[in-house]
């Protein structure tokens, strides 16, 4: 047998071992493709299949959790943070919403006592743990001395970290009731303020020692002026309080 030019070509009756490795291969290449192919259509056959139901019993799940003094039951995805457990599920949005990465303290609430960033603590780890957000921290309707302080003093502006800047000087004055200004900028310092107001928000706190900041009945403060006084913001009890 020749090819067009006259040269004699392969003998079809007498296959050479290296194109009979070559078919092998090819072939073999072939039926594992068709073989993974079908695995993979049977996988995808059984999660089309799977009781919903049933996932969302694997991956959701009932926890009691303790906030600001109440025992709350809360279903939740297993992924879920205290964060959005907090302000989806239980409605308490006084905790902001920030970075969501651990690094702006918009989110700070207390966990036994301790500042923590309730964004990257999930809610089922927080089980068993007495947690207060700035909600609970006015209690028989007087505002919390730090609270009182941010409203005094003009410790807030845009008001979205001041929630966090208060549970962070709480738990500071829980361990130390007289701390000094370099102890209160260490305290703060995991709070980024956007308006930059920092120097009102530690007067804030040091007003709690002078009794500037006492706890005062939450629906008393008037914006009526007087000469000679500062007078605070309308909407800076609200911010105060979340």
């Amino acid at each position: 047998m020749t090819d067009s030019k006259g040269n004699p070509g392969p003998d079809p009756e007498n296959a050479s071992r290296r194109s009979f490795v070559r078919a092998a291969v090819g072939s073999a290449a072939t039926t594992a493709a068709v073989t993974g192919s079908g695995l993979e259509l049977i996988r995808l056959s059984d999660r089309e299949s799977e009781d919903p139901a049933r996932i969302r019993k694997q991956s959701w799940a009932e926890i009691q959790l303790q906030v600001n003094q109440h025992s709350e039951t809360v279903l939740l995805p297993h992924q879920r943070t205290l964060l959005l457990a907090l302000r989806e599920d239980l409605g308490l949005t006084g905790t902001k919403k920030g970075c969501n990465l651990g690094q702006c303290g918009a989110c700070t609430v207390l966990v036994d006592g301790l500042p923590v960033y309730s964004c990257l603590l999930l809610a089922m780890d927080a089980v068993g743990r007495e947690i207060v957000t700035i909600e609970g921290l006015s209690q028989d309707g007087s505002l919390h001395p730090v609270q009182q302080g941010f409203v005094e003093k003009m410790g807030s502006q845009c008001g979205h970290c001041t929630p966090g800047m208060v549970m962070s000087a709480v738990a500071l004055l829980s361990q130390n009731p007289s701390p000094g200004p370099e102890q209160i900028k260490m305290a703060l310092s995991g709070n980024l303020c956007r308006c930059a107001n920092y120097v009102k928000e530690i007067e804030s706190v040091l007003a709690t020692q002078s009794g500037a900041g006492s706890a005062a009945p939450v629906d008393s403060l008037s914006s009526d002026s007087q000469l000679d006084s500062t007078v605070p913001t309308l909407d800076a009890q609200a911010k105060a309080t979340g």
